[in-house]
């Protein structure tokens, strides 16, 4: 008989859990983005170790609201033309013992950040549609009455394509619609009325030199990452500039002064 016989495993409170999803990415917006952001650019890492081309294309879109009187930015939507999920891959990213666990196999940004469950932590309107081999899945995201993250997972094709048709309706003009024949995953969310929004400048240059995303936004990674404004369609690539990069970030250089024997 195992000395172990008799012992049960303690669990996990609602409370510490609510304190660790709440800690995750906290109220940084940018954190937030930046995790589904790195998610995106993982679906084209596994397709690139495949020798398989892709376009790299990662696109933040934006919605604009009037929020105490002020016009800021409050929902988005974050879509990529990767790999996708299947099911079993939903269940292991969201499903109800996906928390805490390592779901980022060997891709380059595995180690990186808190994780895309912690991004949707108090969010509102989450839905995440993934389409793999034309098969889609429909993942929901809550943080429930008890302040812990909640999820719902769907693979009903009249269920999701449905979804699917509203998302088409919403996002207009701004990106290519959802399709079947199209993989990839889209992801949308909005701020809680609790939260402020952002403004377009601070979002497209916090985005831009954001330190995780380095390697997305100066080209190592080979994808492409830009931002669009969902009601009228523009698009603006975010690109890192070293040069201004330098000039925010980096202190400018100075020397000490020799000083001999004498003091002089």
């Amino acid at each position: 008989m195992s000395k172990l016989a008799g012992f049960k495993e303690i669990e996990v409170s609602k409370r510490l859990k609510r304190a660790i999803q709440q800690r995750g990415a906290g109220e940084n917006l940018v954190k937030n983005l930046a995790e589904l952001i790195k998610n995106s650019d993982d679906s084209y890492d596994e397709l690139q170790r495949s020798g398989v081309e892709t376009s790299g294309t990662i696109e933040v879109g934006y919605w604009q609201f009037v929020k105490n009187k002020r016009r800021t930015i409050n929902a988005f939507f974050i879509r990529d033309y990767g790999i996708g999920m299947s099911r079993d891959q939903a269940e292991s990213a969201f499903g109800e013992k996906s928390y805490g666990e390592d779901t980022s196999a060997d891709r380059r940004n595995g180690a990186i950040g808190v994780g895309g469950k912690d991004a949707f932590y108090g969010m509102e309107g989450v839905q995440i549609i993934s389409i793999r081999k034309g098969v889609p899945i429909l993942i929901e995201v809550v943080t429930n009455e008890d302040g812990v993250l909640a999820s719902k997972i769907s693979d009903n094709h009249s269920f999701v394509t449905t979804a699917m048709s509203v998302i088409n309706n919403q996002i207009g003009i701004a990106t290519k619609p959802l399709k079947l024949d199209q993989d990839g995953t889209f992801v949308k969310f909005r701020l809680p009325e609790s939260r402020p929004g952002i403004r377009f400048e601070t979002l497209r240059n916090n985005l831009k030199l954001y330190y995780t995303l380095r390697n997305i936004t100066n080209g190592a990674n080979r994808t492409n990452l830009r931002l669009i404004d969902v009601e009228t369609g523009e698009t603006f690539p975010l690109k890192y500039d070293e040069t201004e990069s330098e000039i925010l970030q980096k202190p400018d250089p100075f020397q000490i002064a020799h000083v001999n024997k004498k003091g002089v």
